[in-house]
């Protein structure tokens, strides 16, 4: 709808804008798309302007919106969230992965040259909440399973959803569709999608 994304404005029917540096972009969106302004009583601050309509999105410029929310939704889950291990939290972002599995390499390397044995290994590991847990060497190949194994859970829900939103017939059902990972991991839907190796439930 134009070449100006509505959420970048926070363009909404109601709006009341005065005559400022954002009116020509408020402006040529509004025309563009087929918004309808009225101009208002002058206040102190100059002329005033309310959007009184906004035609409603297509389905597919809903969907392609849908869409690059959720895919939003799951980088950011990627890049803040935390599993739970040792009654704490521990990063999967992509440098959290990288670290562990060259930590990793780096052991086995040691323990394949015979200067160390696994039983003998303990490893700092520090958490979101930058608590220093000494793990043994069974524990950190433990820890990096689990966290690839929530990266993989993490990205077949965004695809589940995505899907979902592809699908979709009317505004009202991607309206429906949200990002709520800690919700679709109890209900035991993403443990149902790696089950079956696709993204349907």
């Amino acid at each position: 709808m134009g070449n100006t994304p509505e959420k970048e404005l926070k363009i909404s029917i109601g709006d009341i804008f005065t005559d400022d540096e954002n009116y020509p972009k408020r402006a040529e969106w509004c025309n563009t798309n087929g918004c309808r302004i009225v101009e208002l009583t002058p206040d102190k601050e100059g002329r005033r302007f309310e959007i009184v309509k906004i035609p409603p999105k297509s389905l597919d410029e809903a969907k392609a919106d849908k869409i690059a929310e959720l895919n939003a939704a799951k980088n950011k889950q990627l890049d803040t969230g935390g599993l739970e291990y040792e009654e704490d939290l521990f990063a999967y972002d992509d440098k959290a992965l990288l670290r562990i599995s060259g930590t990793i390499l780096d052991w086995q390397d040691q323990i394949s040259r015979g200067t160390v044995k696994p039983e003998d290994i303990v490893q700092p590991w520090i958490s979101k909440a930058n608590t220093v847990h000494a793990l043994s060497y069974d524990q950190l190949i433990e820890l990096a399973r689990l966290l690839r194994q929530e990266v993989q859970r993490i990205v077949f829900y965004g695809t589940y959803l995505e899907k979902l939103a592809q699908a979709a017939t009317t505004l009202e059902e991607l309206d429906a569709i949200v990002w709520d990972y800690g919700a679709a991991s109890a209900s035991g839907i993403i443990d149902r999608l790696i089950a079956g190796g696709n993204q349907d439930a």
